[in-house]
């Protein structure tokens, strides 16, 4: 009996020290208008693609893929009018719950990607949380509705010479100059 005792302790000892915290997302409520101020692009549009995620028979839920939308009007910032958004794989990682063919969504996205889906330099990302959903019957009555880019957005394009680095730089090279010039002598 003492020894059934004894086992019981260790095993359950065993399963508390074990115990890690769930990896299952959590959405705190906020409202539509908050999630709209936190998102650098809202946009609606119609799912044209899907790629991801890589990783043959054995794949993190939070392993990272990109959606992608034939965007029909923008309502914050810029986006492109066929336009590539990073998420997580499922939905229990935070990533996007769409249909492969969902059409008329309101995307809201961020420059930020998450611990699991960093993003790039004009990469855009969405999750589970950030508020994008099916227009329905809901139609959003934020932001100013434009038209769609056609080119890449200028976050893509590198980022012209800051005005502030050229003088910097002409100084620098006349600084340069005259040290050399002392050295020669």
């Amino acid at each position: 009996m003492r020894r059934l005792w004894l086992s019981s302790v260790v095993l359950l000892a065993a399963l508390v020290l074990d115990a890690r915290p769930a990896g299952a997302c959590s959405c705190a409520a906020r409202s539509e208008g908050d999630a709209f101020a936190a998102a650098d692009v809202v946009f609606r549009g119609d799912v044209v693609g899907h790629e991801g995620p890589e990783g043959g028979d054995v794949v993190s839920s939070a392993a990272p893929v990109t959606w992608t939308f034939r965007v029909r009007e923008v309502l914050r910032g810029e986006a492109t009018a066929t336009q590539p958004v990073l998420s997580e794989w499922a939905g229990m990682s935070c990533g996007l719950e769409l249909s492969l063919d969902a059409r008329d969504v309101y995307v809201f996205a961020t420059y930020e990607g998450s611990r699991a889906v960093p993003t790039g330099r004009g990469e855009l990302y969405a999750g589970l949380c950030g508020g994008t959903r099916p227009v329905g019957d809901d139609p959003l009555e934020l932001g100013v509705r434009t038209a769609p880019i056609a080119a890449p957005s200028p976050r893509d394009d590198p980022a012209p010479i800051d005005a502030r680095i050229a003088p910097i730089a002409v100084v620098s090279a006349g600084v340069l100059a005259l040290v050399v010039a002392a050295v020669r002598r």
